[in-house]
């Protein structure tokens, strides 16, 4: 009786520990997890520099997309430029994926942070997977005529998808559990 207690016992705390293991390293299949960094992009062109920042986001929440411009010979903040950022949805299509796909979501203007030379847009992404975010600036310096753009792809993650397993707070503390059950055992303070 003792030996299958014991046995059905480590056959549970190893499936406590595959669930930590899981929430730990990542369930490769179950959902990406490529979606949970800033990524930001710079661009230095003659005396302008451009740095287009973008937040993690997650579908149905705002999020914040920044754009900072400024002269390069005084690091002064560029104010008064014209900021329009574009969003594109890249994805892919066809015969084993071989075309690809890049739909134009939005186009708006950027709102300008006084005398700071940043230039801000709230966006709520409506669907997850990669998108293309491009930020074009025309200022009205006679030094830097024309328009100068900086690109960058950011993964949006979906909402709470789970695909109807536990979410990961839940498999850390079942396995917490496993492992406090585990060390009782290894020490002697759980008799069975």
């Amino acid at each position: 009786m003792k030996k299958n207690i014991l046995f059905f016992g480590i056959v549970g705390i190893a499936a406590l520990l595959n669930g930590c293991m899981m929430w730990m390293h990542g369930d490769h299949g179950a959902q990406d997890h490529r979606f949970a960094k800033t990524v930001v992009k710079e661009l230095v062109d003659k005396d302008l520099a451009l740095s287009l920042t973008a937040p993690p986001p997650l579908t149905g929440q705002e999020a914040l997309l920044v754009v900072r411009v400024n002269r390069i010979k005084d690091d002064a903040p560029i104010t008064g430029a014209s900021v329009t950022f574009e969003i594109k949805k890249e994805g892919r299509h066809g015969e084993g994926h071989a075309e690809h796909l890049s739909a134009v979501v939005a186009e708006r203007a950027a709102e300008e942070v006084a005398g700071t030379g940043e230039y801000r847009l709230r966006f709520v992404f409506d669907q997850p997977g990669p998108y293309r975010i491009t930020a074009r600036v025309k200022t009205a310096d006679k030094d830097q005529a024309g328009t100068q753009s900086v690109s960058l792809t950011q993964e949006v993650g979906g909402h709470g998808e789970h695909d109807g397993n536990l979410p990961p707070t839940s498999w850390m503390i079942i396995g917490g559990i496993g492992m406090a059950f585990m060390m009782a055992l290894k020490f002697g303070l759980l008799v069975l």
